[in-house]
Parts: structure tokens; sequence; C-alpha cells
């Protein structure tokens, strides 16, 4: 992981300025060597964080003939390309997956881009054609946040400096209202977007070609949306699970001690079994969230198996019995894009051990639910589905309604501690879609409007688009690069790789598999009690919150945002989060804590 900036303004030498302060805002993000170089009418620039060949040779912008690349991120299979442009013609003078990028994208072009697997976001200059690419992977692990008008352009690797930088120069940013109705109800903008109109990201597999003319002093901008896919062509003889045990093998290629967080979840454990036998040394961090009270497995108990199966060495960080207001805000400082933040404040605490201890990388499960059909909606989906259209033909009244679904067996996995609150909400309106109601998280509060972006839930595959754009790519893992790189670790998820989806698909969008290929990979090596049992989430839980909190959080949301968006007064939503009637609207109220830091 590392930092990569860019800026371009042909008719001035204002982009030597804007890189360099870019650069100076991203040094957290490559703590070994930063660097700026300068062309006619644009500048790049490069953070480093030392993972692969530590040498000198591989800081960047690294230079092949006429390409010049800056590169943020792992790529997984980088060995197995190195030795194909190695058997025609090609020599390295470098161990590192950047020159395999550079002499791959000078022999092939764009569409090398097309065969590489891994998390990156990468900004290149081709001399010959005087023209400059950007590109990111297309699960969104990795982004570039860039500003495009008035034949300025800027960009960086986090949301939060990209703001800064127009901020600091006087580029001017709007805000629009629907993006904020939006991130309340799903925690996240999708796709490209931002709360700002001026400023979109480079994300999900796109590819933005920008065309330097020497004689205007201008440049042209294009976009290819979807260039690089989720799907990749790769020799398909092996098993799902051999394949699974090539990628998570390949993503353990590090010359740094690596972290792991172990869980003892299907997920991690799958992690771990892969670190057997490997030269590496490997710390796992665990932590204890306490949750057996919530009918949920200890994980601390489980993790402490996995931990003496796989000779790893476990780190516990006892997690705070209830979220106070001085934890949130050490988490906020390290925040620099918007989502989930609950999950932040776990991932936070657990980095702040990982960084002390001189870890670089930390290996996450993030990823695996969405691959391998792991949330409870989806492995839910046709009891929901059933339910809600029970629910139409019906039109049954709510005391009637409410009886059943206390009753009824469909439901009784589907809520675990906090189903009675989300029914009580859920009764309060005459929802058409169920699913479509389950999947916000803002439902339990009357909105003050309907503008906001719809998202109807009519069958699994819609579910499954649902997790990848909205939860996973534009929610948890802008959060998570954040934090993590704040403490210059790089959070190496493998579960997201191009091979893996590949791997599973159409399958994952037709049923939902329930982790089956994790729990057999892991059969031969751990007991059936350990591979079936009920496991929590790894966000810390918002609900029940204390007396500072709750006055922390009205005090900066409800004048700003709340009264904006919701139909409730201050005393009522006072009333109501003492109470703990809420089962979602805190990690709104939380998640929106990140979004007052980006615009403010």
């Amino acid at each position: 992981m590392c930092g990569i900036g860019i800026a371009i303004t042909p008719g001035s030498l204002e982009h030597q300025n804007i890189v360099e302060n870019i650069n100076n805002l991203q040094l957290h993000r490559g703590p070994d060597n930063n660097s700026i170089i300068n062309f006619k009418g644009f500048s790049l620039c490069h953070q480093r964080l030392s993972i692969i060949d530590l040498n000198k040779r591989s800081n960047q912008p690294y230079k092949f003939k006429n390409i010049t690349l800056i590169f943020n991120g792992e790529i997984y299979n980088f060995q197995s390309l190195r030795n194909e442009l190695i058997s025609i013609g090609f020599s390295f003078n470098t161990n590192s997956d950047t020159e395999v990028l550079a002499v791959g994208i000078y022999h092939f072009g764009k569409d090398f881009l097309k065969r590489i697997d891994g998390m990156f976001a990468l900004i290149w200059f081709d001399s010959l054609t005087n023209k400059i690419f950007l590109n990111s992977d297309p699960f969104g692990v990795k982004k570039i946040y860039f500003y495009n008008q008035n034949n300025t352009f800027f960009a960086s690797s986090e949301l939060f400096i990209t703001k800064l930088i127009a901020n600091k120069f006087g580029y001017k940013l709007n805000l629009e209202s629907r993006k904020l109705i939006d991130f309340c109800k799903h925690l996240s903008i999708p796709f490209s977007e931002t709360p700002f109109k001026e400023i979109n990201s480079v994300s999900n597999g796109n590819l933005i070609i920008i065309s330097l003319n020497k004689l205007t002093k201008e440049f042209t901008f294009n976009e290819e949306k979807g260039f690089v896919s989720k799907l990749i062509n790769f020799k398909n003889n092996l098993s799902r699970i051999s394949i699974l045990d090539k990628v998570i093998d390949e993503s353990l290629y590090a010359d740094v001690p690596q972290g792991l967080l172990i869980s003892g979840g299907l997920d991690s454990t799958n992690i771990a079994l892969s670190c057997r036998n490997k030269n590496s040394i490997f710390k796992g961090y665990c932590i204890n969230t306490n949750l057996v009270s919530d009918g949920f497995s200890n994980d601390l108990d489980f993790a402490r198996i996995v931990s003496a199966k796989e000779s790893i060495p476990l780190n516990i960080i006892n997690k705070e019995k209830s979220i106070s207001v001085e934890t949130i805000e050490e988490t906020l400082k390290s925040v620099s894009n918007i989502g989930e933040f609950s999950s932040a404040i776990s991932l936070n605490m657990i980095l702040k051990k990982v960084g002390a201890d001189s870890i670089r990388v930390i290996q996450s499960g993030l990823g695996a639910d969405e691959i391998y059909g792991g949330y409870t909606i989806m492995k839910n989906f046709n009891r929901l589905k059933l339910l809600s259209n029970l629910i139409k033909l019906s039109k049954l009244n709510k005391v009637v309604f409410l009886k059943i679904l206390k009753i009824y067996p469909l439901v009784q996995n589907v809520f675990s501690t906090n189903r009675v609150k989300i029914i009580n909400s859920l009764l309060n309106e005459n929802y058409e879609n169920l699913i479509s109601t389950l999947i916000s998280w803002d439902f339990e509060i009357k909105s003050k409007t309907n503008n906001h972006t719809k998202i109807n839930i009519e069958n699994y595959r819609d579910l499954i688009d649902f997790y990848f754009d909205y939860f996973l790519s534009s929610s948890h893992l802008p959060i998570s690069d954040s934090v993590s790189m704040a403490e210059s670790i790089e959070l190496r998820l493998p579960f997201l790789s191009r091979r893996l989806y590949s791997s599973v698909y159409p399958m994952l969008y037709e049923r939902c598999d329930k982790k089956q290929i994790l729990r057999k990979r892991l059969s031969e090596f751990y007991e059936k009690s350990f591979i079936l049992r009920n496991k929590a989430g790894f966000g810390i839980s918002p609900n029940n919150l204390e007396q500072p909190v709750i006055h922390y959080l009205i005090d900066n949301l409800y004048d700003s945002f709340i009264k904006e968006v919701y139909d409730i007064s201050k005393d009522d939503l006072y009333k109501n989060l003492s109470s703990g009637i809420y089962a979602r609207f805190p990690y709104v109220l939380l998640s929106l804590l990140t979004y007052k830091k980006i615009i403010e």
C-alpha cells in the first residue's frame, strides 16, 4: 500500500504546488520514501510503504522506457505474470510487482490491466502518446479521488485530502443534498460519486484516459466504465478449493513481518490455514467482543484454537464495555473517507496494537461474505422473499402481523438479538418490499423526503449487486483503507480476488453458498462444532449507547443533518436513543460523523 497523487494544470505551474501539498498530506501512507516528478503541464507524486522488494530500486515513480508509473496496492499474481514476460524476452531489475506492471503495460498496453489480480490503483504516463491513464481494481479496494473542472485536474488516494487541496487552492466545491439522504439510507454513496459534485473517484475497474494537447495547453478527459471486470480469464482447470489455496498463498507474499486478524471464523481461519509451513513471520490479533451474552459464541475462544493449531502467536485486544466519546474521536482522526463507522472503531483498536508491534501488513477476511454468501439476509433470502409476498397478499393488520413474525420459524435466524426491535419498526409502515427495507439503515425513523436513490431487491442477483456496490465498495472498503493507512499498515484482502470471484461465477448470483467452500476446506483440519458455530460480525455494536455518547451524537449531528432529513425532534431522538429501542439507527448516527468530517 502506498499513496499516489497527480495534478494537471496545462496553462500554469500550479500543478507543482498542488502535488507538493498532496505529497505532504499523504506521508502517512508511505513513510519509507516519497518522490515527486514534474513534467510539462503536470506532476506526479508517490509515498511508499515498502512491502515487496524493500530496496530503493523499487521506489516510485517508476520509469520503464516510455512508461512512468505510480501504483498503490498489491498484485497477487505478479510472479506468474513476471515469468510470462521473461519468457517473451524481458528481463527485470527488481523483484517488485511495480516493475511487472510497468513492463506489462509497455508491452501489452492498457489491456494488460485485464490480466492482473489484486487490489490496486495506478496512474501512468505514456510519453509516446502524451496520455495519462488512471485505473483501479474492480472491487473498489483502492480508489483515486479526483477533481476535474475548468482545465484543472488533481487527484489523491483519499477523499479528505482531495477536498483539502480544493479548499486550499480556491477550487469551489458544492454539496448535493440527495447524496446525504442516500448516505443515511445505506451508509454509502455508490460507484464513483462523493458528497461533492466536483469530486469523483476512479473505482470499480473504471479507466480514465487524459490526452494532453501541447499546442492548446488543454486536455481531454475520457472514461471507460468497468474496463477491468470482476471476471478474469485464467487457466481454470483447478477445483474451487485449489483456486482458493493458490490465491491466498499468493496474497501472503511479502518481505516484511505480517499480522492476521483472527476471529476463529471461517474467513480468517482459511487464511490462517495457508500460513502453515511458511518461512514468513505471522502474528495473530483478536478483538475480544464478549458477545456470548448476545447468543453468539465468543470469538476469543475459537481464535485461541486457531492460534494453537496454526502456531500463530495471538495478541488479544479487549473491547470496551461500551463505545466512549474518546474512542469515537480517536477513530475519527484516522478517517479520511465516508462509510460505516462501527467496524472502523474495532479495526482502529486492533491496528494501534499492530502498529506498535511494527507490523506492516495485516491480512483480513473482508470480502468473503460477498464472494461466498455469508450475510444473514443472503442466507435467508428465499424465506424473506416468501414472507414479503405473504405480507403483500394477506394485507394483515399490525397485531396479526406481529404475532406471526414472533412465532414464524423462517425469521427466527434473521434478526438475532435485535429481531423484536426491527419487527416493531417494520410495523410502523406498510413496506411493499421487506428485503429492500431491510438493506436500509434508517427505516426506524420517518424521513422528510423520498428524494433518494431507489434500490429495489426483486431477486437474489439484485441483493448481491447491492452488497458489492454499496455495502462493500462504497462503505467498508474506503473506511478500512483510511484507518489502516493512517497507521501506515497495509490491509490485505485475499478474498477480493478476480480469480476467486470467477471461480464461483455465476453461482454466487443464483443461490447462497453459505460459505460451504470455506467450510469444506477447513473440514479436514477442524472439528464440526468449530466450523458450524454461530459467529457475530466484526464491528462493535452501538446499541444501548451511554449518555455521554448520546449527547455527543445529538450535539454534533442533529442541527446539521438529522433535522434536515428526518421528521423527529431532538427530545424524541434523545428519548429513543436512551431507551435503546433502535436496532439500526445508531449505526447511521455514528457513520454520519465520517460524513461530517469530510464535508466540513
